[in-house]
């Protein structure tokens, strides 16, 4: 399923974009989110560099075990872009061994929140990496 990212509803609001293909994650970050940022999804990460090339999101959301390509294949290309190279991205993962966010801050995440989340921790989260 591949979701249309929605266009910016409101200038004021901090942009999103969330990365994940199981559409349930994807609905749940944008309940979460949607009172206070403008969140755009897209459910196939071989999506996401098209999607950066016409529009500067203000953080990324990013899943890491995806098909075609994962947020760890993900990272290192966003960082490349010099748009998007101080963007924070923060991977949303079931994974918690300490060796895995390793590998995920050393290639360029700013931070993560597992799965299955809280709506307000992941809010927090956001806010904080926005300096909101």
């Amino acid at each position: 399923m591949k979701r249309k990212p929605s266009g910016i509803t409101d200038i004021t609001r901090p942009n999103i974009l969330a990365v994940d293909d199981v559409p349930s994650v994807l609905k749940s970050i944008e309940l979460a989110l949607k009172d206070t940022f403008n969140v755009h999804a897209l459910s196939k990460s071989e999506d996401v560099m098209d999607f950066l090339r016409d529009n500067k999101p203000d953080l990324i959301l990013l899943d890491n075990l995806m098909p075609v390509l994962t947020g760890f294949d993900l990272i290192p290309l966003i960082r490349v872009s010099p748009v998007h190279k101080n963007t924070p991205i923060v991977i949303v993962t079931t994974e918690s061994r300490i060796e895995y966010v390793r590998e995920a801050i050393s290639l360029g995440a700013t931070d993560y929140v597992l799965k299955p989340f809280e709506p307000k921790e992941l809010r927090d989260k956001v806010a904080k990496h926005l300096g909101l």
